[in-house]
């Protein structure tokens, strides 16, 4: 009895390369195995279709200076996500304001995103965002508030967090 199972250990201890593959393998299979809450798409009257479910103002959203003028510009990346949590396009009515750090509204953009040519100008296809670019941000600017509001064509509103954008000068 025990040479059976010291000759089975043995098997083991000699091929120390299987052991690690077999390991390796079992890992990333648990690893793999996790995929995202599946929604779907919505449901548009006649059809099934995939349309922005969620908006939100993306952390790549920064100061930039403008060359050869005084003033900070920030550029905003809106995001939308599709029921099934992956970033798409938009087809209706974005808003999207910038607040100072006391709270105080320093502009509003309102950004039709029913014309194809329009759309495509503003999608940026590398971080799959809108971006936005705001000129003209008072140069004492340390940070500043920015939200979004989206109407799609049914009439439903969706409204991002508020996100807060640094100036690391």
């Amino acid at each position: 009895m025990k040479s059976a199972n010291k000759s089975r250990w043995a098997l083991h201890t000699k091929n120390p390369l299987r052991a690690a593959v077999i390991i390796t393998v079992a890992l990333c299979c648990i690893g793999c195995s996790t995929s995202p809450k599946q929604k779907g798409p919505n449901n548009s009257d006649t059809y099934w279709m995939y349309s922005p479910d969620s908006l939100s103002i993306h952390p790549l959203s920064r100061f930039t200076q403008r060359e050869g003028k005084a003033g900070w510009r920030v550029v905003v990346h809106v995001e939308f996500k599709d029921g099934d949590d992956y970033a798409c396009r938009g087809t209706g009515a974005l808003d999207v304001s910038i607040y100072a750090k006391n709270g105080r509204l320093l502009a509003t953009k309102p950004i039709s995103l029913a014309n194809a040519a329009g759309n495509y100008k503003l999608f940026d296809p590398v971080t799959r965002t809108y971006q936005i670019v705001f000129d003209g941000i008072p140069e004492e600017s340390e940070l500043v508030n920015v939200q979004a509001t989206y109407t799609e064509p049914g009439s439903k509103l969706m409204r991002s967090n508020k996100h807060t954008v640094k100036n690391y000068k």
